[in-house]
């Protein structure tokens, strides 16, 4: 049986790509991985099971809609306002964008260097050294897939409190229970997995269709705000407005803490890069996914913030309504007009639900066909007729339900879940990043993107310094005096998942996962074992 290089052994892996190798051309029919040119099942290892249909402008798409950032500026306003005001939600955010596509572009690199729906597991493996290789690429997964559990938890709480904040609006003598918030929770994740499983032979054109409404959307809202407020805040009051009302006294961490809203939102940019066994020339266009992704979420966010921060007449009056948007779009557009612009926003967020599934499970799917995963044999199957990997799409669906029951015990903890969607994501990237930066850029084969090389480093060391920092920051308790209602419990939360991952190492995964396959010959042992 002929086969590739094998990606076991460090010589192996990067001696077929050679120094001055031309880039492959992946928009032949031959697809190429690493600088190696064959088949789909020569490079992978892999029959080719999922329909292949997605466009630049599916993943552009994916991509935007994966980080939805006006509905998530929208759930996590009253985070920022209270921690710095507006100068902390408006330059934070210019910020935390400016630093997002650094990393985006470092990621952006890797992805054009090895395409594949393992994403950063696969960078990962093939930039460590062999000994850790598959340990390192494991444990990017499950730190991936870990804040994908927990984005989507995220997203389906925003999507359901605000859809109950819509019925009081209409109905004052409304009294929300926990268990409503929970069921309609329950009943929106239920539907985004009818959408994965039934809808995915067009799920190319609904990401592309969508975004676009999206952004439409942002734009009418933006002109709306602007020409609907009946009285608009002064530009220092939206430039250079400082709000403190943590505790803490120091003004410096107050404005830190109101980065988290901005870094919650400008996250989960790798979504492209786990659909890539699905794109067209993916080597090309999913880099331009991820950076296109930060630089448009980036600008609309920024505009948008902007908008909504004039419309604020009170600022005391907003943060004491339940949601604060909808109290801004109520005071612009009257009751009717703020309920129909906050049903827009719950549109585009219950999208972005359904892109949040779609990437997460083809990164468990991934790792599951190479026995990187729990269960693998069950979460690699993917359905014939479909052409869908059902089960993982099923984990991605009950892993967010099983959280989102321990809202009805406690809210505190339940809140701390969102702050590891950033912390799981950030550090499934710090992995490849830091390993492309300290083990050398010689291991990159030739590839579509190609930063130059003090850009490159430029990135990786603004990249590796942030998501430390951050990662820190997402910790640390965000009010003073600190209190068991108040406290924050996402490092025991991370610790849980980091404690799973290892009890799903030592139990299974060590034993088989050799890391992603590279030849057929490697799978068909891997699966004979």
């Amino acid at each position: 049986m002929s086969s590739t290089p094998s990606m076991g052994k460090e010589d192996d892996r990067f001696a077929a790509a050679g120094n001055h190798a031309k880039p492959a051309d992946f928009r032949s029919k031959v697809l190429a991985v690493g600088g190696v040119s064959g088949t789909y099942e020569e490079l992978t290892g892999h029959k080719q099971e999922l329909k292949v249909s997605m466009s630049v402008w599916a993943l552009l798409g994916l991509a935007y809609a994966n980080m939805a950032p006006t509905t998530a500026i929208n759930g996590s306003l009253y985070t920022a306002l209270v921690s710095g005001g507006p100068i902390a939600v408006l330059w934070g955010w210019f910020i935390v964008a400016i630093i997002s596509l650094a990393i985006a572009a470092s990621l952006a690199e890797l992805c054009s260097a090895w395409p594949h729906s393992a994403g950063q597991a696969m960078w990962a493996y093939n930039l460590a050294p062999p000994k850790w290789a598959p340990f390192l690429s494991f444990w990017t997964a499950w730190l991936n897939i870990a804040g994908g559990w927990a984005l989507m938890a995220a997203g389906a709480y925003i999507f359901s409190s605000g859809t109950l904040a819509l019925v009081a609006a209409f109905h004052p003598s409304y009294v929300e229970q926990r268990w409503h918030l929970v069921l309609v929770y329950i009943a929106m994740l239920l539907t985004c997995f009818v959408m994965n499983i039934f809808l995915v032979r067009i799920l190319d054109r609904m990401t592309a269709t969508f975004a676009l409404i999206n952004i439409s959307t942002v734009v009418a809202t933006i002109i709306a705000l602007a020409a609907c407020a009946p009285v608009h805040a002064t530009p220092s009051a939206v430039f250079t407005g400082f709000i403190n009302e943590t505790g803490w006294s120091s003004s410096g961490f107050a404005f830190l803490l109101g980065l988290l809203q901005s870094s919650f939102t400008i996250i989960g940019y790798d979504a492209a890069t786990h659909l890539c066994e699905e794109a067209h020339d993916a080597g090309r266009l999913a880099p331009i996914a991820v950076v296109g992704g930060v630089s448009i979420v980036g600008i609309v966010g920024f505009v948008y913030i902007i908008a909504l921060l004039f419309s604020v007449s009170d600022v005391d009056s907003v943060l004491a309504a339940p949601v604060p948007v909808i109290k801004i779009f109520t005071d612009s557009f009257g009751l009717n007009g703020a309920a129909a612009a906050f049903a827009f926003n719950l549109l585009i967020l219950f999208l972005a639900c359904v892109g949040i599934i779609c990437a997460s499970s083809r990164a468990v799917w991934s790792m599951s066909r190479d026995r990187g995963f729990p269960l693998a044999k069950v979460f690699r199957r993917v359905n014939p007729q479909l052409k869908v990997p059902v089960y993982a799409v099923a984990l991605q669906t009950i892993v967010p339900i099983i959280l989102g029951i321990i809202y009805l015990g406690s809210e505190i903890i339940f809140y701390s879940f969102f702050q590891l969607t950033t912390i799981g994501y950030l550090a499934s990237y710090f992995i490849p990043i830091a390993l492309g930066l300290f083990r050398g850029r010689d291991l990159l084969p030739p590839a579509y993107w190609r930063l130059p090389d003090s850009v490159a480093k430029f990135c990786n060391v603004v990249s590796l310094l942030y998501i430390v920092f951050i990662c820190v920051l997402f910790c640390l308790p965000n009010y003073y005096p600190v209190t068991a209602s108040n406290m924050n419990y996402t490092s025991a939360i991370a610790a849980v998942a980091v404690l799973l991952g290892t009890i799903a190492w030592y139990a299974e995964v060590r034993r088989h996962y050799k890391g992603p396959a590279s030849t057929v010959a490697h799978v068909d042992d891997d699966i004979a074992a």
